[in-house]
């Protein structure tokens, strides 16, 4: 799990989210593209929904349920977006997903984030599988998730509806032995 410690990259920090993250949190994923090309967050994103996904971060992280960070810049400290996986321990795997800030767009930090806690999940935490998905209206997505090292397992027609809008949902999967065998330890 991460609760005291913090997952390093090269330029950012996975870090449990406290409370008083909870006004940059809000300012970050008040953004109606990210709700729009996300399952769960809500728009317009308030603090009190910030202060619901800390506690819901730290319920995980006790329960074993999650393991979900808080993705800050390493220089400055900036909120650029948040990375976890939903586990399923019953059969040692997890759903992937992410949200990066409208400025922190385009520079890597979805992929390094991923990357480091889908290792930390096969590495740390014993999962046998990583899946995830996204929209096939936000091909953007798909680009990361394939940078994560997930390959691509079909598309599930007509899967969702979000804000008015039918999707159809793109989904990616790996298994531990083989992400290990691209991707290393660490």
């Amino acid at each position: 799990m991460i609760p005291a410690a913090t997952i390093t990259t090269e330029r950012l920090q996975l870090r449990q989210p406290t409370e008083t993250d909870a006004p940059a949190i809000a300012a970050a994923a008040n953004d109606e593209r990210i709700a729009r090309m996300t399952l769960r967050l809500p728009y317009p994103y308030t603090i009190d929904d910030a202060r619901k996904w800390i506690a819901m971060v730290a319920d995980g992280l006790a329960t074993g349920n999650a393991c979900m960070a808080l993705i800050t810049l390493r220089e400055g400290g900036a909120v650029a977006g948040a990375v976890g996986l939903e586990i399923n321990t019953d059969h040692q795997r997890a759903e992937l997903g992410y949200w990066i800030a409208r400025e922190h767009r385009n520079q890597g930090y979805a992929t390094e984030a991923s990357v480091a806690l889908v290792r930390h999940g096969f590495t740390k935490l014993g999962l046998r599988r990583v899946h995830s998905c996204h929209y096939a209206a936000n091909p953007e997505s798909g680009r990361v998730i394939l940078k994560t090292g997930l390959k691509p397992e079909g598309v599930q027609r007509g899967h969702a509806l979000r804000m008015g809008a039918v999707h159809d949902v793109v989904q990616y999967g790996v298994l531990r032995d083989e992400w290990l065998a691209a991707f290393g330890a660490g």
